[in-house]
């Protein structure tokens, strides 16, 4: 049997100054590979947004995504490794981030759902350790890497 690889992550955290606002910083960093953007400035609670880039690769050198399912997901978080380092702010230590298609819920079920003309992927997203966090609370913004 396969030993999926473990990925250790020692964070280390950098207060920024004069960042742009999350949506700037998404337009900077555009042609970053696996960008998202979990933005918090609408709606309550407005505390936190949080900007991720450059997903972990894999041993082939392709981007280490999650099986479509829940059990793969949680496979998969559970390659990283927190290895010490900074504390990494707003309770987000680097780890999984993904979209999940709304069908995904319905996987397994014995239902006569309508076709995907656009074959949408059940499941898009990665391990990331490189990311921004803006804490609109306070006004400051963080890197960790």
């Amino acid at each position: 049997m396969n030993t999926p690889i473990r990925y250790r992550f020692r964070p280390r955290v950098r207060r920024l100054d004069d960042a742009p606002d999350p949506v700037a910083a998404l337009s900077r960093l555009r042609d970053r590979e696996g960008l998202v953007l979990l933005h918090g400035a609408a709606g309550e609670p407005r505390r936190f947004s949080l900007l991720a880039c450059d997903p972990l690769r894999g041993a082939d050198g392709a981007p280490l995504a999650p099986a479509p399912s829940i059990v793969g997901l949680r496979e998969l978080r559970a390659r990283l490794e927190p290895a010490g380092g900074d504390a990494p702010p707003a309770h987000f230590a680097g780890g999984l981030l993904a979209a999940l298609a709304y069908d995904l819920g319905a996987a397994g079920e014995d239902l006569a759902l309508p076709r995907d003309r656009d074959a949408t992927p059940p499941l898009a997203g990665g391990l990331y350790t490189d990311y921004l966090v803006f804490d609109h609370e306070r006004d400051e913004v963080v890197g960790v890497e």
